[in-house]
């Protein structure tokens, strides 16, 4: 009587345990069956040369990132790859945080493209209201300077914004309506304990992002956009008017609700995945994604690393599989508020069962021999098996393979994976972390080789062999010399491709100098404004020297 209480209790146990893996399972499957018709978007060289750098302006609210918004500003002026004479970043600071307040106006004397908007209300306040309240700062600094942007792009204080994000969204924004670019993670310095818990957090997003947001797009299914990375045309946000406002004000908003208000008036986010092939700091050639990368560190919360928009999308994933046109439901699916915690329930008893009856297939436990059991342990263990390979292989695709061993070397549906994740959640620090070193910035400058990599000039065969040539001998002779000697490029494409590094940097620089001259706010009240005719030899815009190159 015990044995066949003992079966059916593992008949019982097994396939609610299969319900874990649900979601995750059905785009899994999803993935694999579209695989091959799923559409590669990515932006040719040609596309991304061909393309006139549109007006954009960048949001970016604030709170108590004093740290973060210089150095973030900073690095971002200083390595993209874009023209800042068409760019300009309105930073949205509260009345009552005074440091951020004081670093931002900082900025704003020093660079000529850098606005400051002081919220008429004290923070913290609802995201979507100090948007709302920068995006009514923005049409003013319209009408003031008679401009008129064509793209508008929302960003964080903490965000490392790679060299070709702005040149990505000018080129797509004449494809899309909307774009969306992977929010990746930043290398993490943490001790092994706190490590794991980020790369356990980046492999859900790479999960998400790699395989997920594509295929909801293929599908026809709304695609949510994150508080970062996100950019649309500035003509589209007046018509994003709900209640009065373009952002929503609710304390409870969603990050996703622009994309969900553009896809009420027929106009959906393209999550766009774009490879290059880079530089690193030591002269090895890499691949990466062209993404936003942040620190996923302990301050995010585990029992929400799942974004929202995952939970509750089996059954009407696979309706649209079958066949069914996508329904209104479909575009903000929410998860329950005790689903979570029933998820991980099942999965802390599902597991230990799954391990009994398997182990039990060789010593003679009972509930070994019946051949139900025997089928469930095969279907669960090819679950596993499926699960564990499509994470492998999604977390090694965006972060190499020392991330992916660190991010799967437990087995999906390990009880313990979550609850350890929680407990080191709990105990590890919630501030947030200090924008990224120099070391590191300095890492992702944009140097000559990303340049002819990224317009498809030569191949990552041809400049690793020029890179090995120039180590060979006392004399090291310049990059570009090699590759024209070589026949590698013409002398034209490698004067083109310096202009371009050399002008964004002295482009920049004119700009600092130009804003000096002839803009009395841009001095701090310490100084004073130079009198008429008298020009200050160290700020003159036109003697350009060999260091702004």
């Amino acid at each position: 009587m015990s044995e066949v209480w003992l079966v059916g209790l593992v008949l019982g146990i097994l396939p609610v345990y299969t319900l874990f893996f649900w979601n995750e399972l059905v785009f899994d499957l999803a993935y694999l069956l579209r695989f091959r018709s799923l559409k590669k978007q990515t932006l040719t060289p040609e596309e991304l040369e061909a393309d006139r750098p549109q007006r954009l302006a960048v949001l970016l609210p604030t709170w108590q990132d004093a740290q973060n918004i210089g150095p973030m500003l900073r690095a971002t002026l200083g390595y993209t790859n874009y023209s800042p004479l068409h760019l300009d970043f309105f930073v949205g600071v509260y009345p009552n945080d005074p440091k951020t307040l004081e670093a931002a106006e900082a900025l704003s004397q020093e660079f000529v493209n850098v606005h400051v908007v002081v919220c008429d209300r004290p923070g913290p306040l609802p995201r979507g209201r100090l948007l709302n309240f920068m995006y009514g700062y923005l049409e003013r600094f319209e009408r003031n300077n008679r401009l008129r942007f064509e793209a508008v792009a929302l960003h964080n204080a903490h965000d490392v914004i790679h060299p070709y994000t702005f040149k990505l969204y000018s080129t797509l924004l004449r494809k899309y309506p909307a774009v969306q670019l992977p929010v990746l993670s930043l290398p993490s310095q943490s001790p092994f304990w706190k490590r794991w818990l980020e790369v356990s957090y980046a492999g859900d997003f790479a999960e998400e992002q790699l395989r997920h947001l594509p295929l909801r797009e293929h599908l026809g299914v709304f695609v949510p956009n994150a508080s970062s990375g996100f950019a649309l045309r500035r003509e589209l946000l007046p018509q994003m008017v709900s209640d009065g406002h373009i952002f929503n004000e609710q304390a409870d908003a969603t990050d996703f609700d622009p994309a969900l208000r553009l896809w009420r008036i027929g106009q959906p986010v393209h999550f766009h995945l774009q490879p290059i092939w880079r530089l690193d700091d030591r002269g090895r050639i890499h691949r990466e994604m062209i993404a936003v990368q942040q620190s996923f560190g302990p301050h995010n919360t585990i029992g929400q690393n799942k974004t929202p928009w995952t939970y509750g999308l089996g059954r009407r994933l696979l309706g649209l599989l079958l066949g069914h046109p996508p329904l209104e439901e479909t575009r903000l699916p929410q998860p329950g508020k005790y689903l979570p915690t029933l998820l991980n329930l099942a999965q802390l008893i599902g597991f230990p069962t799954f391990i009994y009856a398997l182990l039990a297939q060789f010593s003679g436990w009972p509930a070994a021999n019946h051949p139900v059991v025997g089928g469930m342990l095969a279907l669960i263990g090819a679950i596993l098996l499926i699960r564990w390979a499509m994470r492998y292989t999604a977390v090694h695709s965006l972060y190499g393979p020392q991330v992916a061993r660190q991010a799967s070397w437990l087995p999906p549906g390990f009880p313990l994976r979550w609850i350890l994740l929680g407990l080191l959640n709990k105990i590890s620090s919630r501030a947030t972390p200090a924008y990224m070193g120099e070391a590191h910035l300095e890492a992702r400058r944009l140097r000559l080789g990303d340049q002819l990599l990224f317009y498809n000039d030569i191949s990552a065969k041809q400049l690793a062999q020029a890179m090995q040539m120039q180590s060979y001998g006392i004399y090291r002779p310049r990059l570009g010399e090699i590759l024209v000697a070589e026949n590698f490029i013409s002398e034209q494409t490698l004067r083109k491709r310096l202009a371009e590094l050399r002008w964004t940097r002295m482009a920049a620089t004119v700009a600092k100098q130009t804003q000096a001259l002839s803009n009395p706010t841009y001095y701090p009240r310490t100084l004073h404004r130079p009198k008429s005719g008298q020009v200050n030899q160290e700020k003159n815009p036109t003697v350009l020297t060999d260091t702004m190159f």
